[in-house]
């Protein structure tokens, strides 16, 4: 027999406020994150470490074949008696996973070893935001009243698309 899913807590209405500010503040960080580690940035440093096309390749296809993560997470994360336990460390860990590769262009070590470092921190990162996504979108829609979701996340969006 199959056990019932746990339906997390209502948090009070302040505290789903400073949730809901806390989240579009870090849609701004994510977005400044993401400009930062992928993209142009990316392909800059992968071919300062002498990484050839392979890697580059190898790098921006992470997102993507890591996205079905998302299924894994979305199961385990409904075990949870709440949101916040699930969502932070996964949030919390793709942050901190992407120090070393803030301080990779500092260290003297070996170009090869930097494109290690840069490979496995970024699966590490990534991964882990994969695996809270879908709860987190779940307690964003929880927190955010039907008739103001559209305001909310289109205001979120705004947010974002100014900081990119």
């Amino acid at each position: 027999m199959r056990a019932p899913m746990r339906v997390p807590e209502r948090p009070n209405r302040f505290e789903a406020l400073r949730t809901l500010r806390l989240a579009n503040a870090d849609m701004a960080f994510y977005t400044a994150f993401v400009a930062l580690t992928s993209g142009s940035f990316l392909v800059g440093f992968v071919q300062l470490c002498g990484g050839s096309d392979a890697w580059i390749g190898l790098l921006t296809a992470i997102p993507s074949l890591l996205g079905a993560l998302q299924i894994v997470g979305g199961i385990v994360g409904r075990r949870f008696p709440s949101y916040k336990p699930f969502v932070a460390p996964g949030w919390l860990f793709w942050r901190l996973f992407y120090v070393p590769v803030a301080m990779l262009p500092l260290v003297a070590i070996d170009p090869s070893a930097k494109l290690a470092v840069l490979a496995v921190c970024v699966i590490l990162a990534w991964g882990a935001t994969f695996l809270v996504n879908p709860v987190f979108f779940d307690w964003l829609a929880e927190l955010v009243p039907a008739q103001s979701r559209g305001e909310f996340f289109g205001r979120r969006n705004a947010l974002a698309a100014g900081v990119a």
